[in-house]
């Protein structure tokens, strides 16, 4: 029987400990059951430009659109408005930092004081070019470490320390490489890079912030670090364009899970923590790399799916917002799962699903030796609490099965486990 959901997704369909896939399933509310995932749902049509996200203290957030200089906050109310337009052009980071909200286009730091952005209807006392940049970097991510606000501007490092002041320089990197996020690696700073899309390897720098120059480095054979996931006590780091997850073991960048068939590019605002999960985006999906107890293995679980490809993602106390060509949030209503199981080899006649609740909402399809899903006519036995179809799949050689659960209204299956009989 395939019950172990705590495992999530495999490295392969010919692993037998976990499952093929788990899309929009909760996994780890009850241990021992998979359900279906609150879906997301949309919060807001404006913004309808990708955005980069801040949350400030109060609970308000601002999306900083990667497409213009339109910025646009959300009170904790869950009311939009405009609130300006950055006369330097598109956003390509923020961060709030000691009282002031920064935003960063390719050539020049802009900020405002925290209570100026949450107080008023319109900004008043921002300066879109508080700073210069020294380079004009892509990417501008950004990180807080010890005292002062990190920024990543190409080959060099800027920071804000904490009297507000700015250094355009404070550390340079080998100018092959280009720092596409940033990260707090235990005081230090970790340094991600990128050299170029056909360029398939990068760098991880660390500088304990107050050498002349970086500390340690390591060398990644991936086309650039994308972003970094806070997950327990790791680091990992979404690296390369084929799902592969590292993580730092203090000295280099190890291997620690490839999730299959995602491509994916740099994005360091592609990932949050969630009601104590870590998640990250890929396109248009959300995963969690999590363990409800140290006991058990990291699981990683398509836990949502957003309507288009995510460029951000922000955590709030009770809720998950995304934004992509609109912002979407946690609704109230379910969205519909599918679990793949492994390929079995052997010989097969019938699935059986254990359920709990609503059997109504769950459908069989199975893929006998490599040929295409087929659809199995359900038949529900409440003596046994088992959904199965009637068998007559012919000579099998290998099998998987894929379980539907469509929930309907505020019903929505549970499932104990899954056999293949």
């Amino acid at each position: 029987m395939y019950n172990e959901w705590f495992r999530g997704q495999n490295r392969s369909k010919n692993e037998q400990n976990g499952f093929d896939s788990l899309v929009n399933c909760d996994v780890h509310t009850t241990l021992g059951e998979a359900k279906p995932q609150l879906a997301l749902t949309t919060d807001s049509t404006t913004p309808n430009e990708a955005c980069i996200s801040v949350i400030v203290s109060n609970g308000d957030v601002f999306f900083f659109s990667t497409e213009s200089g339109k910025i646009w906050k959300r009170t904790e109310a869950g009311v939009y408005s405009l609130v300006h337009t950055n006369a330097q052009g598109s956003n390509v980071g923020a961060y709030l930092w000691q009282g002031y909200l920064y935003y960063a286009t390719t050539a020049k730091l802009g900020r405002t004081s925290e209570a100026n952005a949450s107080s008023e209807a319109t900004w008043s006392s921002q300066d879109d070019a508080w700073a210069t940049f020294s380079n004009s970097g892509t990417y501008k991510p950004m990180c807080e470490v010890g005292s002062a606000l990190y920024i990543g501007d190409d080959y060099y490092v800027a920071s804000v320390d904490s009297s507000h002041t700015f250094t355009a320089d404070a550390l340079d990197i080998p100018s092959t490489y280009t720092a596409s996020v940033l990260a707090d690696v235990n005081g230090d700073l970790g340094i991600g890079t990128i050299i170029g899309a056909n360029v398939p390897y990068c760098k991880f720098f660390i500088w304990d912030r107050f050498s002349p120059s970086w500390n340690n480095e390591d060398r990644v054979s991936e086309i650039g670090i994308n972003c970094i996931v806070r997950c327990d006590n790791l680091i990992l780091a979404q690296c390369g364009t084929a799902g592969q997850i590292y993580y730092w073991n203090g000295s280099q960048m190890l291997k620690f899970k490839k999730i299959r068939g995602v491509t994916t590019t740099v994005n360091s605002q592609n990932s949050t923590e969630y009601k104590g999960r870590p998640l990250f985006a890929v396109g248009t999906k959300i995963f969690s790399i999590h363990r409800e107890d140290q006991d058990f293995p990291f699981a990683v679980v398509q836990e949502y799916t957003a309507a288009s490809t995510v460029k951000s993602l922000i955590g709030k106390t009770n809720d998950l917002l995304v934004s992509s060509n609109k912002i979407e949030h946690v609704g109230t209503g379910y969205g519909t799962v599918t679990i793949d199981t492994p390929e079995l080899v052997g010989k097969a006649n019938d699935v059986e699903v254990q359920y709990d609740t609503y059997p109504d909402g769950i459908a069989i399809s199975t893929k006998v030796n490599g040929g295409d899903w087929t659809e199995k006519t359900p038949i529900i036995d409440t003596q046994r609490n088992v959904v199965h179809f009637d068998g007559g799949l012919g000579q099998v050689n290998f099998i998987q099965a894929r379980i539907t659960l469509t929930p309907s209204g505020s019903d929505y299956p549970i499932i104990k486990g899954i056999s293949i009989v």
